[in-house]
Order: structure tokens, then C-alpha cells, then sequence
């Protein structure tokens, strides 16, 4: 009897001795699982944007996107079945290109000097010496008043008389008239050209969903909803597109 009650005691005795490992053990298992949830909910694009769904109101930006400082490549030759693609940026291109002929650019802040007529005048851009501007239909501007407007020298000269009677060549300067451009850049010769090595680079053309935040601008609960720095708060990022074949 003596000896199964000092058997029964030693048993009761190393399940105590026992018991605060098996709770340590408990606890740190605990621990280490909440540690790993709060991580993948950090982590994680998914339940970060739950998080801002439940946790407040979105803050959807209709702003231009953060610059990424990247750029990202369209190879025309493997756009396979991306027509669409294709044709967004073969018009892109091509507007380029109908800016750097000046049929919508090159546009010059300039000083009216002298008044000729309602479509002749001579003007200051800022620099000396003056030139001699012709525009396509007829403008009141009187002298000292400032335009800009989209104009390119023509190769030929003006002469005129000044007040002191002397006479003066200014460089002629004029509005692209229609039939005075080339014609748009074809499919062909966008084709061509790009297959004789050359590329464009279209500034901030492709647009794409901030990661971090999923487009929301903003963090989420487990950051307090801050704005997000990846994206400066717009949600969405920029980057240049380089075509090439």
C-alpha cells in the first residue's frame, strides 16, 4: 500500500514538473502563429486591400500616375494577336512624329515689335536680332503685346526700312500651312523603320496599378490607412514605352 501510494505520488509529481514546459511550449507556438498571420496580411496584396475595404472608404485617385523612373519595352515584332496594343502605340508614334514636323508643335513665345499688317509682323522671341512673322489668316496684335503660337522658319528672308531709313533682312518666320507638311507616317514606313534599327520612346505611355496598394493610394489598418509612397497616394504608376522591333 506504502509503495503504490509513493508510486502514484511520483507520477502526480512529474506531470508538475511537466506542466510549465508544455505551457512555454503552448505559448511560444502561440506567439509564432500570429506572428506569421501578421505577416502574410503585411505581405499580401490581397488582404491588404481587404483590409482597406472593411477598415474605411477607398481614396480612388483620377490623377496622372507617379513616375517609375522605368522603361518598359514593346517589341512590334512578337505583338502577335495584340492588335489593339499595337494600334495605340502606332498612333502615339505617329502623333510624335506630327509634332516634330511642327504640325502641332514648336510652338514660340514671341514680342510683337512692329505691326506690318493684320497678318505680317515683326517680332522679338527674346533674342536679337528680330524676325519677320507671317500668319495664316489675319490677327489683331498691336505692338508690345506678346503670343505664343506654333510657327517655323520658312528659309527666306524680309527686307524692310526702318525708321532711320535704313535697310534691314530679317529671317522669315511662318505658320506650317497643311500642304506645306509631309504626309502622316504610314503603317509601311512605321514597319520599315523600325526594322532598319530605329525606336521611339513614348513618355509616361504605359499605366499600370500601384502594387503596394493595390490602386487605393493608401496602406492598409495595420498602417493606419497612411498614403503610400510607392505611388505617392495616386494609385496608379507611369513609365516610358521604347518601341522597337
Amino acid at each position: 500500500m506504502c509503495d503504490g501510494m509513493k508510486s502514484q505520488f511520483l507520477r502526480s509529481s512529474g506531470v508538475c514538473a511537466l506542466y510549465p514546459l508544455l505551457l512555454g511550449f503552448v505559448s511560444e507556438w502561440l506567439r509564432t502563429s500570429f506572428l506569421v498571420v501578421a505577416l502574410s496580411i503585411c505581405v499580401s496584396p490581397l488582404s491588404a486591400q481587404y483590409l482597406r475595404s472593411v477598415g474605411g472608404e477607398s481614396d480612388q485617385s483620377d490623377q496622372s500616375g507617379a513616375k517609375t523612373g522605368k522603361v518598359v519595352e514593346f517589341r512590334v515584332s512578337k505583338a502577335g494577336k495584340d492588335q489593339s496594343g499595337l494600334s495605340k502605340v502606332f498612333l502615339a508614334v505617329q502623333a510624335q512624329e506630327e509634332l516634330n514636323k511642327g504640325k502641332l508643335g514648336n510652338s514660340k513665345f514671341f514680342k510683337v515689335v512692329q505691326r506690318i499688317n493684320m497678318h505680317e509682323y515683326i517680332v522679338n522671341f527674346g533674342t536679337n536680332p528680330n524676325f519677320w512673322l507671317v500668319t495664316n489668316s489675319d490677327i489683331d496684335i498691336a505692338d508690345g503685346e506678346c503670343l505664343s503660337m506654333n510657327i517655323a522658319p520658312t528659309g527666306k528672308t524680309r527686307e524692310y526700312t526702318s525708321v532711320l531709313g535704313a535697310k534691314v533682312t530679317l529671317r522669315e518666320y511662318a505658320q506650317p500651312k497643311e500642304e506645306d507638311l509631309p504626309p502622316p507616317l504610314s503603317k509601311e514606313e512605321f514597319v520599315d523603320a523600325l526594322k532598319n534599327g530605329k525606336t521611339w520612346t513614348l513618355k509616361d505611355f504605359v499605366t499600370a496599378k500601384c502594387f503596394r496598394c493595390g490602386g487605393a493610394g493608401k496602406l492598409g489598418a495595420l498602417e493606419k490607412y497612411a498614403k503610400c509612397n510607392d505611388c505617392g497616394g495616386k494609385g496608379t504608376l507611369v513609365s516610358d514605352c521604347l518601341v522597337k522591333w
